[in-house]
C-alpha cells in the first residue's frame, strides 16, 4: 500500500520527475523513448481503471437501491400482517366478550384462555418471520419447499378462521338460548296462569337469574384475574424497558467514544500520508539534482518551474487549510445539533418523562378508576340479585369493564409498536457503524483527494441520516396530535351516551308519575270500596233484626233481591282485595324505580364528572399540541438551515473538483511539454554526435591529455561519491542527535513532572494520615461515650428488672426486647431511623433509600491530571514536530565542483587549463572527506552517549511510574481506611442514637409499669410484635423467616418456598407473578 501510494503522486506529478541519467552524457548514443511511451500508457490505464471504477459505483448504487424497495416491500408486508393480527385478535376478544355477555360464559371462558396461551408463546424463528408466525400462532413450519409452505399456511390460516367460525356459532347459540328464554319468561308472564303456577313460575325465573348471576360473577373473577396478570406483565415490561434505555444510552457513549477514537486517527493517518508525499517529492528532487541529470542549459527554466511549483504548492496548502478549518467548523456545529437531537431523544424516550406524561397519567387514573368501578359494582351484584333491572346494569358494567380492557390492550400495542421502534434504532445504529467502518477503510485505502470527498459524502450521509431523525420526530408528533382527536372522540362519544342516560332518567321520572297517579286513583277506589262495605254491614244489621217480625210475600222477594245484590257486593268487594293486592305490587315497583332513579343520578354525576375531566384533557392536549406545533416549525426551520448549508457543502465540493479536474489537465499538459523537450534533446544530441565526429578527427594529437583528463574524472567522481554519502551521513546524524535531544528534554520534563506529582502524593499522605488520627480520636470518644451509655442502660434495665419483680411485670419486658430485636432487623443499619427499602445488587445488604443516595452524592472524585494521558500527549507532540523538520527542510542542493566537472566535459578546448584545478579541487574534497570522516566520529560518539542518557532517563521514568503507581495505590488504601473509620464513626453514633433512645423508652416503660397495671401494654406489645413478625416472616408458608430475594421483581421469602417453586416447575413470583429461575435467587443479608 505504502509503495502505491507513493507512486500516486509521482504520476499526478510528472514535471517533477528527473531526467535519466543517459541524457545527461555526451557518450550516449541512443535516446530513451520507453519513458514517454510508458507515462502515456499508465495515463491511459488510469483512465481506464477509473471508469470501471465508476461504472462498478453506479452498479453498486443500482444494488443499494433495490434491497432498499425490497426492505420496504418486506417492511410494508410486516405491517400489513400486524394491522390483520391486531384486527384479527380484536375480533376474537370480542366474540368471546359477547358470547359472556350472552350468557355463554364457561365455553367462552376456555376459548379466553386457549387464545392467550397462543398469543402469550414467543416463537423461535427470525425476526421477519416473527408475524406470520404470529398471525398463524404457530411456533415452527412443518414443511421445507415453498409448495409446502403455502400449503401449510393455508391450512392453518383455514384452522383459524374455522375456529373464529366456531366461536360465532356459539355465540349466536348463547342469543338464540337467551331469546328462548326471554320468550319462555314473557309468555308466563302475558298468559293468565293461577297463583300456583305464578309462583312456580317465579320460582323458576329466580333460579334462572341466580345461576346467571353467578355465571356472571364466574367471569368477572377470571376477568380480574385476566387484569391482574396484564398488570404484572406491564411492570415487568416497564422494568425491562428501564433496562433496555439503560443499555442503549451504555452502547450509545460507548459508539460515540469509538467514533471520537476513529476520527482522530483518521486526521492524524491524513496528515502523515501528506507529510509523506511531501518528502517523496522533495527527496526526489534532490536525488535528480545529486544525480546531475538537470542539462546546464535547461536549468534556469527547470529552476523557474520549480520555483512555480513551490508556489502553487504553497497556495494548494494554504487552500487545504481553509478547506479543513471550515470543514473542522461544520462538523463541530454537526456535533452540536447531533448532541442536542440526542438529548432531546432521550427526554422523549426517558421512563421519567413518559411516566410524568400527560397520556400516562390519564391511563393510569382511568385504570385506577376502572378498578374503583369494579370494586363498586362487585358490591353492587352481591347486594340486589332479584331483579331483571340489576341484569341490565350488570351488562352496562361489562361493557365498562371490556372498555378498560380495551385501554389496557391499547397501552400494551403502543408498548409493542414502541418496542418495535427501539429496534428500528438499534439496526440503524449498527448499520451506521458499519458504514463508518467503511468509510474509515475507503479512507485509509484512498489519497488525499479522495479522503476529501469521502468526508464530504460521510457529511452528506449524516446530513441525510439527522434529516430521517427529523421526519421520524415530526411522526411522532403527527401520531400524537392523531390521539388528541381520538381522546376528542372518545369525549363526544361520552357526551352522547349522557345524553341518552339524561333522557332514560327523564322517560323514567315520566313512567314514576304516571304510576303515582296510578297509585293514587287505586287508593281513592279502595276507600270509596271500605265505605260501601260499612254501609253493607250496616244494612245486614238491619235486616237481622227485622228478620223476627212479620212479613209479606212482598217483603220477602225485596229481602231476596237485597240478598242477590248483596252477595254481587261481596263479589265485587273481593275482586277489590285482588286490586289491593295490585296496588302493593305497584309499591314494590315504584320502590324499584325509586332505586333506579338514585342510581341513574349517581351514574350522571359520574359521567358529568368524567366530561368535566374530558374536556379539560381535551383543552391540556390542544395546548401540547399548540407548543408541538410551535417546536415542529423550530425544528423545519432547522432543517431548513441544515438544508443550506449542505448545499453550500455540495457546491464547495463542486469546486473542489473542478480544482482537480484543472490540476489533472495541467499534468497532462506538462507531460506533453516533457515529451516535446525529450524529442528536442534527441535531436541535439545527434547534432552533437555529428561534431564529436568532427572533433574526433581534429584532437588526435590530445588523447594523452584526454586519457590523464579521464583518470582525473574517474578519481573525481569516487571522492564525490565518498562526499555526497558522508553529507547524507552527517544529516541523517544530525538529525538523529537533535531528536535524541528533544527526547530528553521531554524525559527531563516527565521527570520533574512525576518528582513534583510524587512531592503532592507525600504531602497529600500526610494530611490524610492527620485526618485519620483525628477521626481515631473521634472513634474514641464516641466509644467511651457509648459504653457511659451501656452502663446507664445496664443500670436501667437492672431497676426495670426489680420494678417487673415487684410487680409482676416480666412479659411486659419480654415482649419490649422482642420488638426491639424486630425493629432493629426492620431499620437500617446506619441511621437507624427508617425502615429497610433498598437492596444493593452487588451485595444484596439491605438499608434505606436516604443513606444509600447520601452515599453515591458524598462519592469520592476522580484525580484530575492522569500521568498516562499527559505522556501520550507529549509523544504525540515529538511526533508532530519531527515531521514538521522533516517536512520543512532545505530542497536546493548545489556543489561547486559538480558544474566544473560538467563545464570541463563539455568544453573539450580548455582541458589543459582546467587539469590545475582539477588536482586543487581534488585536494581540497580529501581535505573535506578526511574533515567529514571526523565529524562523522564525534557526531558517533555523541549519538552514542545521548542513547546511554535516554536509556537512564527511561530507567528512571520507569522507577518514577512505579512510585507514582504505589503512592496511588497506597492513596486508594487510606482512601478506603478513611471510609471504614467513617462508617465506623457513623455506626457509632447511630448506636449511641438508638442507645438514647433505649434509656428513653426504658424511663417510659417505668413510668407506665409505676402508673398501670400492665395488661393494656401486654396487648399493644402483642399487637406490635404480630406485625413485626408479619413483615419478617414468609408470606407464603407465614413459619419461616425471609432470607431470599428475586432479583426480577425484589420481592423477598424464605428460601423453602422458592426452591419447593422450583422444583414443581412452577416458576412465577407468588406476589406479582413474574417468571424467574435458579440464576434469579440472591440470599439477603438483612
Amino acid at each position: 500500500m505504502e509503495n502505491s501510494d507513493s507512486d500516486e503522486p509521482e504520476k499526478k506529478r510528472p514535471h517533477l520527475n528527473s531526467l535519466s541519467p543517459t541524457m545527461a552524457r555526451s557518450s550516449s548514443t541512443s535516446p530513451p523513448n520507453n519513458h514517454s511511451v510508458d507515462a502515456s500508457v499508465l495515463q491511459i490505464q488510469n483512465q481506464q481503471l477509473n471508469q470501471l471504477v465508476d461504472k462498478q459505483k453506479l452498479d453498486l448504487q443500482d444494488l443499494e437501491a433495490k434491497i432498499q424497495e425490497l426492505k420496504d416491500k418486506q417492511g410494508s408486508y410486516d405491517d400489513f400482517l400486524m394491522t390483520v393480527n391486531k384486527l384479527w385478535n380484536q375480533l376474537v376478544d370480542d366474540l368471546i366478550l359477547l358470547g359472556l355477555c350472552a350468557g355463554g360464559a364457561q365455553n367462552a371462558l376456555e376459548v379466553l384462555d386457549g387464545a392467550d396461551y397462543s398469543r402469550g408463546s414467543i416463537p423461535s424463528c427470525s425476526a421477519e418471520e416473527m408475524f406470520l408466525f404470529r398471525l398463524l400462532q404457530q411456533d415452527s413450519l412443518e414443511a421445507n419447499g415453498n409448495d409446502e409452505i403455502v400449503k401449510y399456511v393455508e391450512e392453518t390460516l383455514a384452522l383459524r378462521h374455522t375456529s373464529t367460525m366456531d366461536l360465532l356459532e356459539l355465540l349466536e347459540q348463547a342469543i338464540y338460548a337467551h331469546r328462548e328464554k326471554t320468550k319462555n319468561i314473557s309468555h308466563t308472564l302475558d298468559g293468565k296462569i293461577s297463583s300456583e303456577e305464578a309462583i312456580i313460575q317465579f320460582s323458576k325465573i329466580d333460579d334462572m337469574m341466580e345461576r346467571e348471576v353467578k355465571n356472571l360473577r364466574e367471569a368477572i373473577d377470571i376477568l380480574h384475574l385476566k387484569h391482574k396478570e396484564y398488570a404484572g406483565i406491564i411492570r415487568t415490561y416497564l422494568s425491562s424497558h428501564s433496562r433496555d434505555q439503560s443499555e442503549i444510552r451504555r452502547i450509545t457513549g460507548e459508539l460515540d467514544d469509538k467514533m471520537a477514537d476513529l476520527e482522530l486517527k483518521r486526521r492524524k493517518l491524513v496528515n502523515l500520508k501528506m507529510q509523506k508525499d511531501v518528502a517523496s517529492a522533495v527527496q526526489n528532487h534532490t536525488s535528480s539534482a545529486l544525480n546531475g541529470t538537470l542539462s546546464p542549459e535547461k536549468s534556469t527554466e527547470r529552476t523557474i518551474s520549480l520555483r512555480e511549483l513551490r508556489n502553487a504548492i504553497e497556495e494548494t496548502k494554504i487552500l487545504e487549510a481553509d478547506r479543513l478549518s471550515e470543514y473542522q467548523e461544520a462538523h463541530e456545529e454537526n456535533v452540536v445539533l447531533s448532541k442536542q437531537l440526542q438529548e432531546f431523544q432521550d427526554e422523549v424516550e426517558d421512563d421519567k418523562y413518559v411516566h410524568s406524561s400527560r397520556l400516562y397519567t390519564m391511563l393510569n387514573d382511568q385504570l385506577q378508576h376502572w378498578n374503583a368501578e369494579l370494586d363498586r359494582y362487585k358490591a353492587m351484584t352481591d347486594s340486589s340479585q332479584a331483579d331483571r333491572a340489576l341484569v341490565v346494569r350488570r351488562e352496562k358494567e361489562l361493557n365498562f369493564k371490556l372498555e378498560s380492557v380495551d385501554a389496557v390492550r391499547n397501552a400494551i400495542d403502543n408498548s409493542d409498536s414502541r418496542i418495535e421502534e427501539l429496534e428500528l434504532q438499534l439496526q440503524k445504529c449498527v448499520i451506521e457503524k458499519n458504514d463508518f467502518e467503511i468509510n474509515m477503510e475507503e479512507a485509509v485505502q484512498d489519497s488525499g483527494r479522495k479522503d476529501i470527498i469521502a468526508e464530504f459524502r460521510v457529511m452528506a450521509s449524516s446530513l441525510s441520516k439527522e434529516m430521517g431523525m427529523v421526519e421520524t420526530q415530526l411522526k411522532r408528533w403527527k401520531e400524537t396530535a392523531h390521539e388528541t382527536l381520538s381522546l376528542r372522540d372518545k369525549a363526544q362519544s361520552l357526551k352522547a351516551s349522557l345524553s341518552t342516560k339524561t333522557n332514560e332518567q327523564k322517560s323514567l321520572v315520566d313512567k314514576c308519575g304516571e304510576q303515582v297517579i296510578e297509585i293514587k286513583s287505586l287508593k281513592a277506589l279502595i276507600e270509596k270500596l271500605q265505605k260501601e262495605k260499612l254501609e253493607l254491614q250496616i244494612f245486614l244489621d238491619m235486616y237481622a233484626q227485622e228478620s223476627y217480625e212479620n212479613r209479606d210475600l212482598m217483603e220477602v222477594k225485596e229481602s231476596e233481591r237485597r240478598a242477590y245484590s248483596q252477595a254481587e257486593m261481596f263479589k265485587n268487594a273481593l275482586d277489590e282485595h285482588s286490586l289491593e293486592l295490585r296496588v302493593k305490587a305497584a309499591n314494590e315497583a315504584e320502590a324499584a324505580c325509586q332505586q333506579r332513579l338514585s342510581a341513574t343520578e349517581a351514574e350522571i354525576t359520574e359521567f358529568s364528572a368524567k366530561l368535566d375531566a374530558s374536556e379539560r384533557d381535551v383543552m391540556e392536549l390542544t395546548a401540547a399540541i399548540g407548543i408541538k406545533d410551535k417546536e415542529a416549525e423550530a425544528y423545519i426551520s432547522e432543517i431548513e438551515t441544515i438544508g443550506q448549508a449542505y448545499e453550500d457543502m455540495q457546491t464547495q465540493n463542486q469546486h473542489l473538483l473542478q480544482q482537480v479536474t484543472e490540476r489533472d489537465d495541467y499534468n497532462i499538459k506538462l507531460v506533453s511539454e516533457s515529451v516535446k523537450i525529450k524529442q528536442a534533446q534527441s535531436y541535439v544530441l545527434s547534432d552533437k554526435q555529428a561534431l564529436a565526429k568532427q572533433l574526433q578527427q581534429v584532437n588526435t594529437s590530445l588523447e594523452s591529455l584526454n586519457m590523464r583528463v579521464s583518470y582525473g574524472e574517474e578519481q573525481m567522481k569516487a571522492l564525490l561519491t565518498d562526499a555526497i554519502k558522508t553529507t547524507e551521513e552527517d544529516r541523517h546524524l544530525a538529525v538523529d542527535v537533535e531528536t535524541a535531544k528533544w527526547e530528553l528534554a521531554d524525559s527531563e520534563k516527565e521527570l520533574q513532572w512525576l518528582k513534583s506529582a510524587f512531592a503532592s502524593s507525600e504531602k497529600e499522605h500526610t494530611h490524610i494520615q492527620k485526618d485519620i488520627d483525628d477521626v481515631q480520636l473521634e472513634l474514641d470518644n464516641e466509644r467511651s461515650s457509648r459504653k457511659n451509655l451501656e452502663e446507664e442502660l445496664g443500670e436501667l434495665n437492672s431497676v426495670v428488672a426489680e420494678m417487673s419483680s415487684e410487680t409482676g411485670e416480666a412479659a411486659i419486658q419480654k415482649l419490649q426486647t422482642e420488638i426491639k430485636f424486630c425493629k432493629n432487623i426492620l431499620q437500617c443499619s446506619v441511621c437507624t431511623d427508617r425502615p429497610k427499602e433498598v437492596v444493593i445488587v452487588k451485595c444484596y445488604h439491605l438499608f434505606c433509600n436516604y443513606c444509600v443516595q447520601k452515599n453515591l452524592e458524598i462519592r469520592h472524585p476522580l484525580p484530575s491530571i492522569n500521568p498516562g494521558l499527559q505522556q501520550h500527549k507529549a509523544a504525540e507532540r515529538l511526533r508532530e514536530w519531527i515531521l514538521q523538520r522533516a517536512g520543512s527542510g532545505s530542497l536546493s542542493f548545489s556543489n561547486p565542483s559538480i558544474r566544473r566537472v560538467q563545464i570541463f566535459c563539455t568544453n573539450l578546448v580548455d582541458d589543459i587549463v582546467l587539469f590545475a584545478s582539477t588536482k586543487k579541487n581534488m585536494k581540497a574534497l580529501l581535505t573535506d572527506a578526511i574533515k567529514t570522516t571526523e565529524e562523522d566520529r564525534h557526531l558517533a560518539v555523541d549519538v552514542e552517549t545521548a542513547k546511554w542518557e535516554l536509556a537512564d532517563s527511561e530507567k528512571e521514568l520507569q522507577w518514577l511510574k512505579s512510585a507514582f503507581a504505589s503512592s496511588e495505590k497506597e492513596h486508594t488504601h487510606i482512601q478506603k481506611d478513611i471510609d471504614d473509620v467513617q462508617l465506623e464513626l457513623d455506626n457509632e453514633r447511630s448506636s449511641r442514637k438508638n442507645l438514647e433512645e433505649e434509656l428513653g423508652e426504658l424511663n417510659s416503660v417505668v413510668a407506665e409499669m409505676s402508673s398501670e397495671t400492665g395488661e393494656a401494654a401486654i396487648q399493644k406489645l402483642q399487637t406490635e410484635i404480630k406485625f413485626c413478625k408479619n413483615i419478617l416472616q414468609c408470606s407464603v408458608c407465614t413459619d419461616r423467616p425471609k432470607e431470599v430475594v428475586i432479583v426480577k421483581c425484589y420481592h423477598l421469602f424464605c428460601n423453602y418456598c422458592v426452591q419447593k417453586n422450583l422444583e414443581i416447575r412452577h416458576r412465577k413470583c407468588p406476589a406479582c407473578g413474574t417468571p424467574f429461575g435458579q440464576n434469579d435467587i440472591r440470599f439477603v443479608k438483612i
